[in-house]
């Protein structure tokens, strides 16, 4: 498929997800980071570098994210909508 061909992917973040970033970035390294994280997506290197979580491991590493995505898993309809 020519570059002409392929359609961009567009990336959805959830609502907070950048003023969470706002307070911990400038204005510039945060565009660069979407920049970047967008470039990926798009090229595809964003899934091939995917890594798996493993549940167990982040419930010992991170609790409160743990505690966190379980709460999404067990109730899908209270995820945040993306925008």
């Amino acid at each position: 498929m020519s570059d002409d061909e392929k359609k961009e992917i567009k990336v959805k973040l959830a609502p907070g997800f950048l003023e969470k970033l706002e307070e911990e970035m400038s204005n510039e390294e945060l565009q660069e980071l979407l920049d970047k994280i967008c470039q990926m997506v798009n090229d595809g290197s964003f899934f091939e570098n995917a890594v798996k979580i493993d549940m167990d491991t982040l419930e010992q590493d991170d609790p409160e994210l743990y505690e966190h995505l379980s709460e999404l898993e067990d109730n899908p309809q209270d995820r945040p909508t993306l925008h």
